[in-house]
């Protein structure tokens, strides 16, 4: 193959000339790589005067901020005048280490200090400690809140009382007003009642009770009622047909109807502590009879009449019995 390399002069000065821009475009392609490697970006727009800041870790990138080096001026400053300043009237809340407050007195007369006589620690004024404690411990759960309640057991009782079902004994409530008239109307019913009873006017009862409740109760022995008795026995003495108690109300209660002739004695109307001895007091046969339907009861026998056998001295004793009923009980000399 065969070269040909005649060129003109013009020729070979082009040829230079785009060499030549061949090496300055490499140069500018070099550049700008080198420039490009050290391009800082920011945002679109920033605040004048502010202070810039790195956004993220890569160095290349910034990002707006709302720092202003006034404002960082004016808190340096502010925190100098803290510091160099104590009297400075910012300082409210932080105190400097071992600083003495001249406008406070303090009155140390009951600090101890390490030569004050110091009492020996007793069992009386010693710390007292959990093993000092009998029984002492953690409060189990499952012992002192057996219900699980959250309460301790028994705290919510009073006195072991549950408070609003159970009432202890002798309460009084004073917000509940009593009303005992009916039971003051039974009261004073039953003591009319008692009042009222009737006794003959010269009996035992009627006359004595007073005295009677008047004995001293130091007097445990026998002792003498015959100055106290008002009553006097009742004796009649008869020589025909005769009722009892016609002469004297008492001849039922206790009395003493002698019989010198043969007769009928009638006995009253039986009541509670009635009792008459019949005696004879001749060889008489004397009949005694109860009140209308009322009975005489003899040697466990009921009849209508009881009489003496017509020996002198004969005593027929006749008592109550029961309603309607007198006992008799003979006795032949």
């Amino acid at each position: 193959m065969a070269y040909n390399f005649s060129r003109t002069g013009a020729q070979i000065d082009a040829i230079h000339t785009k060499v030549d821009g061949i090496e300055e475009l490499a140069d500018v392609t070099a550049s700008a790589e080198t420039s490009h490697a050290t391009v800082v970006v920011g945002p679109v727009s920033a605040t004048d005067g502010y202070v810039a800041l790195y956004n993220g870790t890569t160095g290349k990138l910034l990002k707006n901020s709302t720092l202003n080096p006034a404002d960082i001026q004016n808190e340096v400053d502010l925190n100098t005048a803290k510091v160099s300043n104590i009297d400075h009237p910012l300082v409210q809340t932080a105190v400097p280490v071992g600083a003495v407050f001249t406008d406070t007195v303090y009155d140390a007369t009951n600090n101890l200090v390490d030569d004050d006589a110091v009492s020996p620690v007793t069992a009386i004024n010693k710390l007292i400690t959990q093993a000092d404690v009998t029984g002492g411990g953690d409060m189990s759960k499952s012992t002192y809140d057996s219900d699980n309640s959250g309460t301790v057991d028994d705290s919510q009782l009073v006195n072991g009382l549950t408070v609003e079902t159970a009432v202890p004994a002798g309460a009084v409530f004073t917000d509940t007003v009593y009303n005992d008239t009916a039971i003051q109307n039974e009261v004073d019913l039953n003591t009319a009642k008692v009042s009222n009873i009737a006794y003959p006017a010269d009996s035992l009862v009627a006359q004595d009770i007073t005295d009677i409740g008047n004995l001293s109760g130091t007097n445990t022995g026998d002792q003498d009622l015959s100055g106290l008795a008002t009553k006097s026995i009742a004796t009649a003495v008869k020589s025909a047909a005769y009722t009892v108690g016609t002469d004297n109300a008492n001849e039922a209660y206790g009395g003493v109807v002698y019989a010198s002739s043969t007769g009928t004695i009638t006995l009253p109307a039986i009541a509670t502590g009635m009792s008459v001895s019949i005696i004879a007091d001749a060889a008489v046969v004397v009949t005694i009879a109860p009140n209308g339907s009322e009975i005489i009861r003899e040697n466990g026998v009921d009849g209508s009449t009881v009489a003496t056998s017509g020996t002198i001295g004969e005593i027929i004793v006749l008592t109550y019995h029961s309603a309607g009923k007198w006992y008799a009980a003979t006795s032949e000399v």
